[in-house]
């Protein structure tokens, strides 16, 4: 039984040895070849200075898949894959390829090849060569600029045009001779946002007229706005007259002088304000007020003969809430639209989006309207003071 077995598996391993086995060389059939693949000419569809939209078409994949296709480009007349390159945006299958190229300069030639890998190694195509579109003159727009102290100010300006050029910096120039340029004084902008900016000019010589251009500098060349002008004041100078100073009382003059003394110490130290107002003690006043004609009134409410009430009716004194400026331009919907006032008001609390707000007669906040508003804080009544100056940058009348 066990000679059987066997004569019945030889046969069984021998058809599995048999279909295995791989043909012989006469049985005709062959292993096809690979080759490299081939790629053509490139075309330009569009340019502009710094990219450029190339064309280009796998024309035999050399009888393998196609693992990679592209185009690579560079200042020199050998471009590889080692230069810049770039995969398709898009593709057809046909086999033609688009490759958009950027970061490209200016007015500059450039050297590009297709190319195309399958398993057996890569190709290029035909040279390409092609010039990027030369830049345009930047355009710049006018500086305004803004006060928040004496002698410090905030420019704004604005790229209108940048010429199609990478922009390398931005800013400022100024200067006492016309026609100021980046070999004067100049600030440059920390950031452009949308092509807009602003700078800081601190330390300014007081009583001086400046010129001033924004500038912007580009892989062009160096480019101006138009001239401006500003002026720097002098620091202000106040005259405190006393009405019937015989008649008030001992106490009440020395708090009133006192009272004046600080604010105008403070105000010609921090404003151009040149004012002459008038103290009346007035025992039918409940607190105290002023007309713009400079005549100032208080009562014998004590509270109120401090530093913060000077400083509150001396800006009645110069227009706020006295004038017409006031009433119908520079407050609108209890909101105050001045640029100067608010700019020193942000810059001085350090506050961003601060935002002077008033009514018909007052504003708000470091408006000190009313003696609990009075905190007897140096500071405090510098940012009044600064305010105020914003004020006559803005426009009330003063007298």
């Amino acid at each position: 039984m066990m000679k059987f077995l066997f004569l019945l598996i030889v046969p069984f391993l021998g058809c599995g040895k048999t279909s295995s086995s791989a043909p012989d060389k006469g049985s005709g059939i062959e292993v096809p070849s690979i080759d490299f693949p081939s790629v053509g000419n490139i075309s330009l569809f569009s340019k502009s200075t710094t990219k450029a939209i190339l064309k280009s078409k796998v024309e035999n994949t050399g009888g393998a898949s196609i693992i990679e296709r592209g185009i690579c480009w560079a200042i020199h007349n050998n471009p590889t894959i080692d230069d810049s390159n770039a995969p398709p945006n898009s593709l057809s299958g046909t086999g033609e390829f688009e490759v958009e190229l950027t970061n490209l300069e200016g007015g500059k030639t450039y050297y590009a090849k297709s190319f195309a890998s399958n398993s057996k190694g890569r190709s290029y195509g035909p040279l390409f060569e092609f010039k990027s579109e030369s830049y345009n003159d930047a355009k710049m727009g006018s500086a305004s600029v803004l006060f928040y102290k004496l002698n410090s100010i905030e420019v704004s300006s604005k790229i209108e045009d940048t010429g199609g050029a990478n922009i390398i910096e931005a800013g400022i120039c100024f200067g006492t001779t016309q026609n100021p340029t980046v070999d004067n004084n100049n600030v440059i902008a920390d950031k452009i946002e949308n092509l807009a900016f602003k700078v800081n000019v601190i330390d300014l010589e007081l009583g001086k007229s400046y010129f001033i251009r924004s500038y912007v500098k580009t892989s062009k060349g160096v480019y101006y706005s138009s001239q401006g002008a500003f002026q720097t004041y002098n620091k202000g100078k106040i005259t405190v007259n006393f009405h019937n100073q015989s008649n008030i009382p001992t106490d009440v003059f020395a708090r009133l002088k006192t009272m004046a003394d600080h604010g105008v110490k403070l105000l010609e130290e921090y404003t151009s304000i040149v004012k002459t107002v008038t103290i009346e003690y007035n025992t039918g006043v409940g607190t105290a007020d002023a007309s713009i004609s400079g005549w100032m009134r208080w009562g014998s409410n004590t509270s109120y003969q401090k530093t913060g009430t000077f400083l509150h009716e001396f800006a009645h004194a110069i227009g706020a809430g006295t004038s017409n400026v006031w009433k119908q331009t520079l407050i609108q919907n209890g909101i105050y639209l001045g640029q100067n006032a608010n700019l020193a008001l942000r810059k001085a609390s350090n506050d961003s989006s601060a935002q002077l707000k008033g009514d018909l007669q007052h504003f708000w906040p470091y408006g000190i309207n009313g003696a609990h508003e009075d905190t007897g804080r140096e500071s405090d009544y510098i940012i009044t003071c600064l305010i105020i100056e914003g004020f006559k940058r803005d426009g009330v009348p003063i007298n």
